[in-house]
């Protein structure tokens, strides 16, 4: 906790232990219409019932009903990740102090490379999204956010920009949930053999770290003429529909894109009468929600032998470790090297296409093995694939280990990170004041 820095403490939607108890109990009453009504009940509670929920039951059907209320639920905040995150802030406090809440309220970490002692003003109203917090604080000292190579982290830095960030004064600039777009540059250029103009803009687009897209779309849907008097065109009729795919990095945080304006070449043409050109259009995105770790403990207990799958659930995804063995395997070099070798499978409920178009997400690999007394950890080298279908990979993960691993095997834990849930999420958005050039 901080001393200097006072946030408010959102409540748990008024969501109470006692009342979770009580409609738990309700699930095994003898009258079906209650049961029924206790089970609604726990769902419109939402996640936030979810830290109450027992592991057990005494009653077959309420252990049935309740893991139907943790799948739900577990989906629904799986889901909700992906909503833009919000920051709320009452008092004053250094940019170091700020950087730790938006951590901590958004589980977005953001780092500076300015003075972290800088006082920072409290939000106002029910609290700003991300990307409204940090371009006010942007604006308000010459900061700006940028990203540092393959990092997928974002950088506060002293600013070298001419014009705001904010959306309200920088009509370039739009939001849309955990996503921030923003037009940077257009481009005039006419080919001289038959003099048709073609216009380009350059479209830059960030979200928030927490998250991983895995594919977008967007589309320009809408286009209007704008004269620094205020009369305005519209040329919606004049506009090409194309639909341009972005190009999202393996370990990126922003995406940039040169798109063309596809205006027939009499719109073109009547565009240079104009100061300004605003654009409207359609965005969509196949996204990852936030990681979790699948934990897998007993290991002495499977390593080298024969055991029943064990399998995780969480939200929209089922995690299941089905083989583990040790084996010694020779290098070119000569040199022989052992290795703990995990068949691991995950399977997504919708995957929206993400695991056969788009497939270089799902080959990341960062499975480890933690030791419980030592903290030691022990990093993956490779996967094999084993087995891919539209909503499922089988695939055998190596982890290089020390002799000593097998004198305490059962201190082992084998973590297995993978982003609870796949999500298609889809957004509208304008962008106005384009100089015409």
């Amino acid at each position: 906790m901080f001393k200097t820095l006072a946030f408010i403490v959102l409540l748990l939607g008024g969501v109470s232990e006692e009342e979770v108890g009580q409609r738990v109990r309700e699930l095994s009453h003898p009258s079906v219409v209650t049961r029924n009504a206790a089970e609604q009940a726990l769902i419109q509670m939402g996640p936030e019932a979810l830290p109450f929920l027992p592991a057990a039951s005494p009653s077959a059907e309420a252990r049935l009903r309740l893991s139907r209320i943790r799948i739900q639920l577990e989906k629904q905040k799986s889901a909700d990740s992906l909503e833009a995150g919000r920051i709320v802030l009452s008092q004053k406090a250094t940019l170091n102090e700020v950087l730790s809440e938006i951590q901590k309220q958004t589980h977005n970490e953001i780092f500076t490379t300015t003075d972290g002692s800088i006082l920072l003003e409290p939000t106002e109203g029910s609290g700003l999204s991300f990307w409204e917090y940090v371009d006010r604080v942007c604006d308000a000292h010459r900061l700006t956010l940028q990203s540092r190579g393959r990092e997928a982290a974002w950088y506060f830095v002293p600013s070298r920009r001419a014009t705001p960030r904010h959306a309200d004064k920088n009509p370039l600039a739009a939001y849309m949930g955990p996503f921030r777009l923003e037009a940077t540059k257009i481009t005039s250029s006419t080919l001289l053999e038959n003099r048709v103009t073609s216009t380009q803009i350059q479209l830059d687009l960030g979200w928030e770290p927490r998250i991983r897209p895995i594919f977008g779309q967007l589309t320009l849907v809408g286009a209007s003429f704008v004269k620094s008097s205020g009369e305005t065109q519209d040329a919606t009729s004049a506009l090409q529909k194309r639909i341009h795919e972005i190009p999202f990095g393996a370990k990126e945080i922003r995406a940039s894109m040169d798109i063309p304006v596809p205006l027939t070449p009499a719109a073109t043409e009547s565009m240079r009468a104009y100061d300004f050109l605003s654009l409207r259009g359609h965005f969509s995105a196949v996204a990852a929600s936030e990681t979790i770790d699948f934990k897998f403990e007993s290991l002495d207990q499977k390593l080298n032998r024969e055991f029943s799958p064990v399998s995780h659930r969480t939200a929209a995804l089922l995690t299941t470790l089905s083989s583990l063995r040790s084996e010694k395997i020779a290098a070119p070099d000569g040199s022989v090297k052992e290795y703990l070798i995990a068949g691991l499978r995950y399977r997504y409920e919708n995957s929206y296409d993400a695991m056969e178009s788009h497939r270089t997400w799902i080959y990341e690999n960062n499975a480890s093995l933690v030791c419980a007394t030592t903290s030691e950890r022990l990093e993956s080298e490779r996967s094999e694939l084993l087995r891919q279908t539209s909503n499922e990979i089988a695939a055998e993960i190596y982890i290089p280990i020390p002799p000593s691993f097998h004198e305490n095997v059962r201190d082992w834990t084998l973590i297995f990170p993978r982003p609870g849930g796949l999500y298609q999420v889809e957004y509208e958005f304008e962008i106005k004041g384009v100089p015409i050039p």
